[in-house]
């Protein structure tokens, strides 16, 4: 039995640290699966309003990467950076 399209896709994403571009993910889903690339479309549009993945559009072209989440370390250094920038200070 294939694994879900749903699976294999945000495994994949979250294996490849980046964004990937919508049709390059559903020409590996037509290699390697038997899945159409509208459903490559569909299972990536759900997974993004559900939250698993983040889009962004370049010239109507949509790029996709799983969520990022972010550790305490990276919420400080970005709070610290902002209150440079307010301050006026050089970001180090």
């Amino acid at each position: 039995m294939e694994k879900p399209l749903k699976s294999r896709l945000l495994a994949y994403l979250q294996r490849n640290h980046g964004w990937i571009a919508s049709g390059e993910l559903q020409r590996l889903a037509v290699k390697f699966t038997t899945h159409t690339p509208r459903s490559v479309v569909r299972r990536l549009q759900e997974m993004h309003e559900s939250g698993e993945l983040e889009r962004k559009l370049i010239k109507n072209h949509a790029y996709y990467r799983a969520k990022q989440e972010m550790t305490q370390a990276d919420m400080l250094a970005a709070s610290q950076d902002n209150l440079r920038r307010f301050e006026g200070l050089p970001i180090t």
